[in-house]
């Protein structure tokens, strides 16, 4: 008879579980945030920031992307604050 440990039915429930799910999560375009300053006391940087971070995304993307999927940048005012910064950065996920 064999004998099937706990650790080896919980592994291989969660295998069963997460399976489906990853192959989801392998479609799709990868979303990034960029949290730029594009108000307050050092706003004036921030589309320079915000340009060269849509020129990096456009040029890994024009090489066909990351594992053959594409980068999604969504530019994001972060006020020159860091409560602001801390709590959009949350949000993002």
């Amino acid at each position: 008879m064999i004998s099937v440990g706990r650790r080896a039915v919980l592994a291989g429930g969660a295998a069963a579980v997460m399976a489906p799910r990853l192959g989801w999560a392998q479609s799709g375009p990868i979303p990034l945030a960029a949290l730029v300053p594009l108000s307050g006391a050092v706003g004036a940087y921030g589309p320079t920031m915000a340009k060269a971070a849509k020129a990096v995304v456009d040029q890994v993307n024009a090489a066909g992307g990351i594992l053959g999927r594409q980068i999604a940048l969504s530019v994001v005012d972060s006020q020159t604050n860091p409560r602001a910064q801390r709590r959009l950065s949350c949000k993002q996920r």
